[in-house]
């Protein structure tokens, strides 16, 4: 059963588009770090204390390292604007650019050249350590990006969301493996390990539960779509930290109304409700997942 609405567009936006999505589009990226770098601030706040609003920052890569298409080059100049935290961000800036921040002088960045390659467009991004590594990711996944043919390459994102330690290169292959319509039976034990394996952050098991949710939404795994939800059901169950659990509940939450709504959703609805079923008579819960069950019986007394 495919349902056309997940959420909100930054809810579907993250389970859809990342640094992937960018590197694909490229025909050429570059990374090194940053020289000359300047700041130029454009809009300031009112009253006594004001601040920077909005700013851009400029500088030059001259130690260049490539990491996809064209001769190696050096000087390559480039201009980003950043913004405060205290103002929206633009609602045309994707989401996964938030995540690596602005540019700090020690950073590195990475440049993307898209479009008309006499005239493209530069595209600079920050990478820095840890979850801000963005040229570590990038020099990942170019190589499984250029293989040829579908079922290839989904096998090679398979290898590497079991392989990789970074959870943005493990949110990229799913992503990626989603849009490649990989089948459940597949990728099943892959998140299964992620959901178990040791190391694995809860934040990463989140966002894994919130991606199969996304997926059997938007009907991805078609026949499959149970065994999805069995596997949902699962380890919503098994989950023992409470923040995790909540994220879980509220996931399922959302999985449910939009199963009721029509009839083809009905085996679907009732896979969730025993889930939720065996959580409530499983011992004592998490003061806001209990409060989420009390929600979810009210609005649906027939179902749980």
């Amino acid at each position: 059963m495919a349902i056309s609405v997940f959420g909100a567009q930054g809810t579907e936006q993250i389970y859809q588009t990342g640094p992937e999505s960018l590197a694909a589009e490229a025909f050429s990226i570059v990374t090194g770090p940053v020289s000359g770098y300047a700041t130029h601030i454009l809009s300031i706040s009112g009253g006594d204390a004001p601040i920077a609003l909005t700013w851009t920052v400029s500088g030059r890569v001259d130690e260049v390292r490539n990491l996809k298409g064209g001769p190696k080059v050096s000087g390559i100049t480039f201009t980003r604007q950043e913004r405060s935290h205290v103002i929206p961000a633009d609602p045309d800036t994707p989401n996964w650019r938030l995540e690596y921040g602005d540019l700090q002088r020690e950073d590195r960045v990475v440049v993307f050249f898209t479009g008309d390659p006499e005239h493209p467009t530069i595209d600079a991004i920050p990478s820095g350590q840890g979850a801000r590594d963005l040229a570590s990711l990038i020099t990942d996944i170019v190589p499984i990006q250029a293989i040829a043919g579908e079922a290839d390459q989904m096998e090679a994102w398979l290898r590497y969301l079991a392989a990789s330690r970074s959870d943005n290169g493990r949110k990229a292959a799913l992503r990626v493996l989603l849009s490649l319509k990989v089948p459940w039976p597949k990728l099943n034990p892959f998140v299964d390990f992620l959901m178990g394996g040791a190391g694995v952050s809860p934040q990463m098991r989140g966002y894994v539960f919130g991606i199969v949710t996304f997926a059997v939404m938007k009907g991805k795994f078609e026949t499959h779509d149970l065994e999805a939800v069995e596997f949902l059901g699962r380890h919503f169950v098994s989950e023992t930290n409470p923040q995790t659990a909540l994220e879980f509940v509220l996931n399922l939450k959302t999985l449910l109304n939009f199963a009721s709504q029509d009839a083809t959703g009905t085996p679907l609805a009732s896979r969730i409700a025993d889930a939720l079923r065996r959580r409530a008579s499983g011992g004592p819960l998490p003061p806001a997942v209990a409060g989420q069950l009390r929600e979810i019986h009210a609005a649906h007394p027939g179902v749980f």
